[in-house]
């Protein structure tokens, strides 16, 4: 598994919050005070949402077997052609190799920390 350092996840953080408090500004131009501060945390909340949940499909691999079909396929247009056997072995191959990010269940958790942040703000403007 892909180790995160603290670096590099607060470098993913940084733009995401940047991205996600640049939508709700711009998207509510005329907004002030809390409910300005609600959209923005909302928005924030979501685009980490987004992303954690984008990285936790790759992590599980979700969509592995459809980029080697079309692997495949391009193989096979080519004129090249393998045995089942050498098929499997480069999946079982491919599949292994594929990345995987630590940072998930932590983009995930900071997505509920913001959205409940939004809540509050709302809640009790």
């Amino acid at each position: 598994m892909h180790r995160v350092g603290a670096k590099e996840f607060a470098a993913t953080a940084a733009v995401l919050l940047i991205a996600g408090g640049a939508l709700a500004a711009f998207a509510r131009r005329g907004a002030t005070g809390a409910a300005l501060a609600s959209d923005v945390l909302f928005a924030q909340g979501s685009a980490f949402l987004a992303w954690g949940i984008v990285r936790t499909l790759v992590n599980l691999r979700m969509f592995t077997s459809f980029s080697w079909g079309v692997k495949s396929l391009k193989k096979l247009y080519r004129g090249r052609q393998e045995t089942s056997a050498e098929m499997k072995d480069g999946y079982l191959k491919y599949r292994s190799s594929r990345p995987t990010h630590a940072d998930a269940p932590l983009l995930l958790i900071c997505a509920a920390v913001l959205l409940l942040a939004s809540a509050a703000v709302a809640a009790f403007a």
